[in-house]
């Protein structure tokens, strides 16, 4: 499907560059539009342990919008923010 296809070509540049965490956002993006809310977290996740701090990018990011009200990422939003 298209999140396979968007993950694979996210992937491979993600490897192009694997300390930068702007291939973990963009994955997560990826996945937070299909509406995988577990898949993007780990994707978040990953990104933050690469140095992503910038989480008011994920409060105005439209590609956020599907999930935003899911309980798992408002919780998840607010950790990473309570650790950095």
């Amino acid at each position: 499907g298209d999140l396979s296809r968007a993950r694979l070509v996210l992937g491979v540049a993600a490897a192009i560059d694997p300390q930068n965490p702007a291939g973990d956002y963009n994955l997560a993006c990826a996945s937070a539009r299909s509406g995988d809310v577990a898949l993007a977290l780990r994707d978040l996740d990953h990104a933050v342990a690469k140095g992503f701090k910038r989480f008011e990018m994920i409060d105005t990011d439209p590609d956020f919008q599907k999930i935003r009200a899911d309980p798992r990422f408002q919780k998840w939003l607010r950790d990473a923010r309570a650790q950095s």
